[in-house]
């Protein structure tokens, strides 16, 4: 596999569900979730990141690797609540899976620190003491609240963006690494807002319009958009082991691969990072 993108991990929500703010299109089709399956095996990317609350993805995963036994998929799944046992969860995504996932998350910091949710990691570590045990979370406050828990995290899954820099640029990314914790970023494109058209932007995200102009202004002149600037310094940073990129067409896989071809100027990164964005509510794609 590539250098350039062997930290790429396919996110399926889309398989499950209709999301994305830019998904036009709705729900993947199974044999278009299986097209990128294929491909993504075909160049040597070997990481799945789904959940057992994104609807059928978990299956239809599943039914493609039942059918391709011979790749070695690393699969990270996400839960939302307790309602069976941690050891529970992940055999039953074991058998949507046809695998077992490499890595159990809890789906938010709240959950993870949890009574119920810390005193089942031993039991969970002693039945599969091969998987990884994390969280995925939204702000710095979440992450110091986990690194609070009886039980640390093994792996972090956290939003960050060329507009969302905050949790790099105050060393939060390496203290997690210092910590032998696993950084996994995600909401590269910010949930897709990047991919949005400049009347949708001004419509629906006025306050961040100013800023997105600046940073399209900016990349237009170094011939390269926003999104693509966003996944070439994500993957840059040497911290970040996994990066969640969301697909729902091979042709948008084969893009973001033509992508970390590309290199960058060093002038225009320091331009952009010296935009500062603060505005949470636009940064958080739960205050949406």
């Amino acid at each position: 596999m590539s250098d350039n993108f062997c930290k790429i991990s396919i996110g399926t929500a889309q398989f499950g569900m209709d999301y994305g703010i830019s998904n036009n299109n709705g729900k993947v089709s199974k044999a278009e979730a299986h097209n990128i399956l294929r491909y993504a095996s075909e160049v040597g990317i070997q990481s799945i990141d789904t959940a057992k609350n994104y609807g059928d993805s978990e299956k239809i995963i599943g039914d493609y690797i039942k059918s391709n036994t011979k790749f070695n998929w690393k699969i990270s799944t996400k839960i939302a609540n307790a309602d069976q046992t941690l050891v529970d969860c992940l055999e039953s995504s074991s058998k949507n899976l046809s695998s077992t996932p490499n890595i159990l998350l809890a789906h938010n910091h709240i959950l993870y620190k949890s009574n119920n949710f810390q005193s089942q990691i031993i039991n969970l570590r002693k039945s599969f003491p091969k998987v990884k045990i994390g969280v995925s979370v939204y702000t710095e406050e979440d992450i110091n609240s986990v690194l609070k828990s009886r039980h640390l995290p093994e792996v972090i899954q956290l939003p960050i963006n060329i507009l969302d820099t905050t949790l790099l640029l105050n060393g939060i990314i390496s203290e997690l690494k210092e910590k032998n914790i696993e950084v996994h970023a995600r909401s590269i494109f910010l949930q897709g807002l990047f991919f949005l058209k400049r009347e949708s932007i001004k419509k629906k995200f006025s306050d961040a319009y100013p800023v997105i102009q600046e940073l399209q202004h900016l990349t237009k002149e170094y011939n390269i958009t926003i999104s693509e600037l966003s996944l070439i310094w994500v993957n840059s940073i040497s911290e970040i082991k996994k990066i969640i990129i969301g697909i729902d067409h091979v042709d948008q896989l084969k893009n973001n691969i033509k992508t970390l071809g590309k290199k960058i100027e060093s002038d225009l990164l320091e331009k952009v990072l010296e935009i500062k964005y603060n505005n949470k509510d636009i940064l958080n794609p739960q205050n949406w």
